[in-house]
């Protein structure tokens, strides 16, 4: 008896197991294809002849081409050219055993035309036999991933507004410069006023202009060896290279290029329909010795700049040594002037204007000082324009407006109830988006008369946007505040401001009264100013009145006040108040026939 006729049903039985495992091993591997069909990335495998084999349904995503028609191709035809070399090397040394796995990061042309920068990771495998039989391996798309780290890479190395590079990159190539036996070159540029545009137009305008001299530096600086870098908000620096080793040649370039720079920042622009026009400092320094290293470097030619900026607008200095000590002492001084805002340094002092008919004092301007604690009194012309610079004005400013209004109230509360109170307001102060606010604050803080306040301005407050000067103008008119003219006569088009600005009073700039009865050209300007404000209703102050001569020809042109040393020099209230008090009742007479005593100057006034 046989053992299968012994046992029946064990074939049967070994016949349901074989085909329960195959099919577990055909559900297996339908699994398995059905994971490598719709993974992300593509799966492929290539023959011994580098021909595609094997592709997942990824390859069409990623290229483009069709499995069916990519198969039996070259893969290297699906390269960049100059790539395919290295990756053919690659896989022979892979079929050759000399390798066990490689992996590069290659470029792939798609079918329209586009390159995807894709990772490839693969092995060769043999068949049963022991012998290699092809390559089987991983194309990832890491195109994204590419751009994503360049960009993290580009912005480490480059400002984000305007591309150019920032600081850290510049001190390498500032450092490539100093090592080298060239001739290099450094120029530092600061816009000036740049924090007036932003306050002005606001920061959209205030980035299209940096993204514009931005490109301007890059034109001018296009096939020469140099690179642009933007370092601060507003400032921006140029490492320049030369092809010479004669020291003259290179700073004739140097200051040839920085003048350029400047001509072409000066231009006036338009930005997004806002005319803009902005100008620049510029410092320059020459690299010709390797005994200074970047950060000093960047030290003296910042010096030259600040040089440039205290001589005016659109400027280049080249550095001198003598800049260092001249440095060092602004930094104490600015320490000084800042300090002098926190802890309260300054003061008021006013000075009288006088009504010609009567000899009246009927307005008092406020002047302010600084108290130095160790040089005294400091004059408003050594410190004003460091606050104009630095913004410190907008702060000082309102003290100056609240503390003005303060004594105005004391007097009236005095019983000095028709005293105008004429204070001077910055350009940069008036076109504040909050000043119209913290006039209002101001006025109802102290609640004084609203006509017995006077805001002195220049014409300097419409450089920027006339039309938003003129609207604020009226706004504080509306208010019942006056307003003054101030320096008429020295602005930019004194005639076509008046013509639109809602003024109550002009104030004739003193550089025209000292030449008044003599100078022809002097009386000219004022008897003219005179009959055009008497026509438009507009009352005329006289500023620096020091000598009976010019008294008396202002009194017979009919002006109807004026200021200065002959009447008074700059009083402390105290002092003011007595005057006042004293005016009431016993107005001085106007000498016009002898000379009058100029009054001593003391410490701080003028």
């Amino acid at each position: 008896m046989s053992i299968n006729s012994s046992k029946p049903g064990v074939n049967e039985r070994l016949a349901q197991s074989q085909n329960r495992l195959i099919e577990h091993l055909r559900s297996s591997e339908k699994r398995y294809s059905d994971l490598v069909e719709h993974l992300r990335d593509v799966v492929f495998q290539l023959d011994v002849n580098l021909n595609w084999h094997y592709l997942n349904k990824a390859w069409h995503t990623l290229s483009g081409f069709s499995v069916d028609e990519t198969i039996n191709t070259p893969f290297i035809n699906y390269l960049l050219k100059a790539e395919q070399p290295l990756c053919n090397s690659g896989f022979k040394a892979l079929l050759n055993g000399q390798q066990q796995e490689l992996t590069l990061q290659i470029h792939l042309i798609s079918a329209d035309q586009q390159c995807h920068i894709v990772e490839l990771s693969c092995r060769a495998f043999k068949n049963e036999l022991g012998h290699f039989q092809g390559i089987a391996g991983i194309l990832s798309d890491i195109t994204e991933r590419v751009k994503a780290q360049s960009k993290i890479t580009h912005l480490a190395y480059h400002d984000a507004l305007t591309g150019l590079a920032n600081r850290r990159l510049m001190l390498t190539y500032l450092q490539d410069i100093l090592d080298s036996p060239s001739i290099g070159g450094l120029i530092f540029i600061d816009l000036d006023d740049f924090k007036g545009i932003n306050d002005n137009h606001g920061h959209f305008i205030g980035d299209l202009l940096l993204c514009s001299v931005a490109k301007k530096i890059e034109h001018l600086l296009a096939n020469r060896d140099a690179l642009a870098s933007r370092v601060g908000g507003d400032e921006f620096v140029i490492c320049m290279n030369f092809e010479t080793e004669d020291a003259d040649n290179a700073q004739q370039q140097l200051l040839g290029f920085a003048t350029l720079l400047g001509d072409s920042i000066a231009k006036e622009q338009i930005l997004d329909t806002t005319k803009v026009s902005i100008r620049a400092s510029i410092g320059a320094l020459l690299l010709n010795s390797g005994h200074i290293d970047p950060e000093q470097a960047l030290h003296c030619v910042d010096a030259a700049m600040y040089k440039s900026k205290r001589q005016g607008q659109n400027r280049t200095q080249l550095y001198d040594k003598t800049f260092e000590q001249e440095q060092n002492r602004l930094k104490t001084f600015k320490e000084d002037i800042e300090n002098a805002v926190q802890v309260g340094e300054f003061q008021l002092y006013y000075q009288p204007q006088v009504d010609l008919v009567d000899n009246y004092v009927v307005k008092v301007e406020a002047l302010i000082r600084w108290n130095h604690p160790l040089k005294g009194m400091i004059l408003p012309d050594n410190f004003i324009p460091y606050l104009e610079q630095s913004g410190l004005i907008v702060q000082v400013g309102a003290w100056v407006l609240n503390e003005g209004c303060r004594q105005l109230k004391t007097w009236i509360n005095q019983g000095i109830d028709k005293i105008v109170m004429s204070i001077n307001v910055s350009a940069h102060q008036f076109m504040q988006p909050n000043f119209m606010t913290l006039l209002s604050d101001c006025l109802h803080r102290h609640n004084i008369p609203r006509h017995l306040l006077e805001l002195e301005l220049t014409e300097s407050v419409a450089i920027k946007d006339v039309k938003l000067a003129i609207d604020k103008m009226r706004e504080i008119q509306q208010l019942g505040v006056k307003l003054a003219l101030d320096d008429f006569g020295t602005g930019y088009s004194s005639l076509a401001y008046l013509k639109n600005f809602p003024v109550h009073t002009l104030k004739i700039d003193k550089s025209f009264i000292n030449g008044i009865p003599n100078d022809g050209y002097d009386t000219t300007i004022i008897e003219t100013t005179l009959v055009m404000a008497k026509h438009l209703g507009i009352e005329v102050v006289a500023e620096g009145v020091e000598n009976n001569q010019q008294l008396a020809f202002l009194k017979k042109l009919n002006c109807q006040l004026y200021q200065g040393f002959l009447y008074s020099k700059p009083l402390c209230a105290a002092d003011v108040l007595k005057l006042l008090i004293k005016n009431i009742k016993h107005p001085k007479p106007i000498q016009t026939n002898a000379t009058t005593h100029m009054p001593s100057l003391i410490p701080g006034c003028r």
